[in-house]
């Protein structure tokens, strides 16, 4: 993450994370009303794109050591990874693609100033993504989308120059 101050309480920044993780691959039951079939699980690695615009909610100053401020940012979700192997077996209106899609951020976090230059800061953001369910795993046979939240617990460290 990188920030630049703008002028008074607001800065700009710029974010970047990546997340492995595993997915569970599913095809859809013979019978509606079935639960998923699960054909097995697959690497996932996902790339998480943001920028967008910080409030210091103390302004250019601290109280006691704390800048608490308050962040809003707008992205995109990208997997990085391949088509998995086990999909060849899942019908193409079966597969759940995932990404790119729109991304964005909403945070709440406070640095705590060790010195002039150096601050351990703590957040709260809550990641919102579109996702997009293909025709195939939905009961209606349509396509659906839904937004995702996702909560991230952050401890850092800046360097303020």
């Amino acid at each position: 993450r990188y920030a630049l101050a703008f002028t008074g309480p607001a800065s700009g920044e710029v974010s970047l994370g990546m997340s492995p993780s595993e997915r569970t691959i599913y095809r859809a039951p013979a019978t509606v009303g079935d639960p998923l079939i699960a054909v097995g699980t697959s690497r996932l690695v996902m790339l998480v794109a943001e920028a967008g615009l910080r409030f210091q909610l103390t302004g250019s100053r601290t109280w006691r050591g704390f800048a608490p401020y308050a962040a809003l940012t707008g992205g995109a979700v990208i997997d990085l990874t391949d088509a998995a192997a086990l999909e060849a077996q899942v019908p193409d209106d079966e597969i759940f693609e995932f990404g790119p899609g729109f991304a964005a951020g909403l945070g709440f976090g406070t640095d705590y100033y060790l010195g002039e230059r150096f601050s351990v800061r703590a957040e709260a953001r809550d990641h919102l993504w579109r996702l997009t369910h293909p025709a195939g795993l939905s009961p209606t046979g349509a396509e659906e989308t839904e937004w995702q939240h996702n909560f991230a617990l952050t401890v850092g460290g800046s360097i303020h120059f």
